[in-house]
């Protein structure tokens, strides 16, 4: 481009992505024009008036490139994560190839393409009276032309086939008042803009993007039993474990969405062996029943998914923590109940969701059982449950050696689900928005618990804690052995499990 812009006739001082982008290139463009003009038919600039010349504007699409070399070094460091929602080059080069070599598009000459197809630009980009005085413009920044008319023209008309057109006249235009700090203002803006992508970027790719459950394990003729199936998470699981084939038991509270739930399993899966059974986590009697009429109606039991949970406070009818019983205590009774069918059924596994929100979690025996009240209290209760979570499959897959009963403590990522539905309006609504900007939806919560559910050859990592597919390791208080025998036992002292 240099080259072209030194025979201007005068030293030019303007801005370098105007000269690069489009002053040089229509230099280059009006120096070469005639070649084109003897060796037509051929594609580059607006179609001139009788002449088989044909020009398309492309836009590549969002591509990886080098055409941000030039910022500051500390802006590609942040803004870097950015480069994984554009296409490759081949992939950014394939209007242009188009556009060079497909036969039959010369009717629409100065068209604007987008992936190999016509789109339609912005208003401004089809004002061909601004595309007139922008040609002039140009024409005389270059000294093709001269403010008083003298010098060769052209004037832009329209060419056959609905092309653009263009022949010599006179006539000049003054050039535009130029606003450096517009410009300024906006290349901030635009950095700004794209710091916060790439900053969005980074944190999906971190926390929200979910590894997918890969595997196409077969549970024909096994059980399957998910508390709290009827949504969210529970519902997800459900759903890929009935298309495997496994006769699916979802243990809900509320019976009519339940049944909801087991239609649209039914019909999703195509298997309708899905089946309801009422089970209120928050009231322990509920617990023992549904034990009785399960152990009594269904002579299998190979996957058991503790998986209901509550972000609530309030106290139970059993006079303990809201959060901690249904979250903790009651599973914690479920799966004793059911842990002999469990062994007469092995190999088999049990999965309990907990959370990464354990990280704020402790484990004060004096009162981690006791009601709260306040929301603030209640998220406290609810991240002591979690951590009780992980070091009930700790303790539960110790007690369970050699007995091909396997267990497994998962945390599904951030999801938008209902569990936030309980708090106050104030609370909500912020929870809800970042909830949608920044958590996965269910089928992708759900992937792990589906990975601990069906992947072959994880048995010798019972007890261990999986995030993403994968076996992490949790806060430290979490790793704890002698902390996990104890609330085993404090547990079962709360549920007369022992004296």
């Amino acid at each position: 481009m240099e080259f072209f812009l030194n025979k201007i006739p005068f030293a030019p001082c303007f801005d370098e992505a105007f000269q690069v982008n489009h002053l040089a290139h229509f230099l280059l463009t009006h120096l070469l024009l005639d070649r084109m003009k003897r060796c037509a038919p051929s594609q580059l600039a607006n179609r001139l008036e009788g002449i088989d010349v044909t020009c398309y504007a492309v836009h590549p699409g969002v591509v990886k490139t080098e055409i941000s070399w030039s910022y500051p070094r500390w802006l590609p460091e942040l803004v870097w994560t950015v480069k994984l929602f554009l296409r490759d080059s081949d992939a950014g080069a394939q209007a242009t190839l188009y556009c060079a070599t497909e036969e039959g598009i010369e009717r629409v000459s100065g068209q604007y393409f987008v992936d190999c197809q016509p789109k339609v630009p912005w208003p401004q980009a089809h004002n061909d009276q601004l595309a007139m005085k922008l040609w002039e413009f140009s024409e005389m920044l270059l000294g093709l032309t001269t403010p008083d008319g003298k010098g060769q023209r052209w004037t832009f008309r329209g060419g056959q086939g609905g092309g653009r057109g263009f022949s010599s006249r006179g006539g000049a235009l003054r050039p535009e008042e130029k606003h450096p700090r517009a410009m300024e203002a906006a290349g901030t803006l635009a950095a700004g803009a794209a710091l916060l992508l790439g900053l969005y970027a980074l944190l999906y790719y971190t926390v929200v993007a979910a590894t997918r459950c890969r595997n196409a394990v077969s549970l024909r003729g096994k059980t399957v039993l998910i508390t709290g199936g009827n949504t969210g998470i529970g519902k997800a699981t459900a759903v890929d474990l009935a298309r495997r084939g496994a006769r699916v038991i979802l243990a809900c509270r509320n019976k009519a969405r339940g049944e909801l739930a087991v239609y649209d399993i039914r019909r999703e899966s195509g298997n309708s062996e899905v089946i309801l059974m009422i089970l209120d986590l928050a009231n322990l009697n509920s617990v023992r029943t549904f034990a009785q009429i399960f152990l009594k109606s269904e002579p299998r039991l190979d996957i058991l998914i503790n998986n209901a949970g509550v972000f609530e406070a309030g106290q139970t009818g059993d006079g303990f923590d809201l959060a901690f019983q249904v979250n903790h205590l009651g599973h914690f009774l479920l799966t004793h109940l059911l842990l002999d069918r469990l062994k007469r059924c092995a190999p088999s596994r049990v999965i309990i969701l907990a959370s990464n929100m354990h990280f704020f979690g402790k484990i004060d025996f004096r009162k981690i059982h006791k009601p709260v009240e306040e929301i603030w209290q209640a998220t406290k209760s609810y991240c002591n449950s979690k951590l009780a979570n992980i070091l009930h499959a700790r303790e539960l897959a110790n007690r369970l050696e050699g007995t091909n009963v396997t267990c497994y403590a998962v945390h599904p990522g951030p999801v938008r689900t209902e569990i936030g539905r309980s708090f106050p309006w104030w609370v909500y609504w912020p929870f809800w928005f970042m909830s949608f900007m920044f958590n996965r939806d269910c089928d992708a919560g759900a992937q792990t618990s589906i990975y601990c559910s069906t992947e072959e050859g994880i048995e010798r990592l019972s007890g261990r804690y999986f995030v993403d597919c994968r076996v992490s390791e949790p806060w430290l208080p979490a790793c704890d052995d002698q902390l996990a025998k104890k609330l085993w036992e404090f547990s079962e002292r709360l549920l007369g499990l022992t004296t």
